[in-house]
């Protein structure tokens, strides 16, 4: 009965839930004070596919386990659509200067992730309240998100010129009203966090714009 219980409030909590992951997730404004010449955005699929494991698909399989690990922006799957998509959006926006010639590469890589659910403690109160206390505000859940991301620049050739490396943090809240349902918790999890690494790498990127504009000149 307990059992017929919790899954049905799981149901009404994925029903309820009126937060969803919306265009504005995807996109910050911090604008680096001197954009670089163009990048393009290389993403490091094994160690993202690896992490970021919801809404996967076997399309994606060839691309995470061929020979070469390093992927173009485009991809289809939910999980690397959202990282894609995030990444993409900060160096067009945030970091890429105006201009179509490209003058080197982006390449992203997950050094580190780990990936929490700490609220088994609000399970015991959902079941013996029947719900009323997630009626009330209390989350049915919570999902803790800690990563490392690094950002390597190099030349078209692939010589590399800096790199970057930012830690990145992020809570969220599976809950009626004000939360979300458990996929979306952990997709919006991982964007924040991704954008707090972003976010502390380009204010280290600032103080190496000259430079590292000036090696991507030379060598194009």
């Amino acid at each position: 009965m307990k059992n017929t219980v919790f899954l049905f409030l799981l149901l009404l909590c994925i029903v309820t839930s009126c937060r969803t992951i919306r265009p504005t997730d995807f996109h910050t404004h911090q604008r680096i004070a001197e954009p670089l010449p163009r990048l393009k955005t290389l993403i490091h699929a094994r160690s993202f596919a690896q992490a970021f494991d919801y809404a996967l698909d076997r399309d994606y399989a060839y691309a995470v386990e061929g020979p070469n690990p390093w992927l173009a922006v485009g991809v289809t799957n939910q999980a690397m659509s959202d990282v894609s998509r995030l990444l993409q959006n900060e160096l067009e926006e945030n970091i890429n200067a105006n201009g179509s010639m490209v003058a080197g590469n982006a390449r992203f890589k997950l050094v580190s992730y780990e990936r929490r659910h700490p609220g088994w403690g609000f399970v015991f109160p959902t079941i013996a309240t029947m719900g009323t206390a997630n009626l009330l505000g209390m989350p049915f859940n919570v999902t803790r998100v800690e990563l490392e991301l690094q950002m390597e620049i190099t030349d078209a050739a692939g010589n590399s010129i800096v790199t970057y490396t930012a830690p990145g943090r992020a809570k969220t809240s599976v809950a009626m009203y004000y939360g979300y349902n458990y996929v979306d918790a952990t997709r919006k999890a991982n964007l924040v966090a991704l954008k707090r690494a972003m976010s502390a790498m380009k204010q280290a990127m600032g103080k190496d714009t000259d430079r590292t504009t000036a090696r991507l000149q030379i060598n194009n």
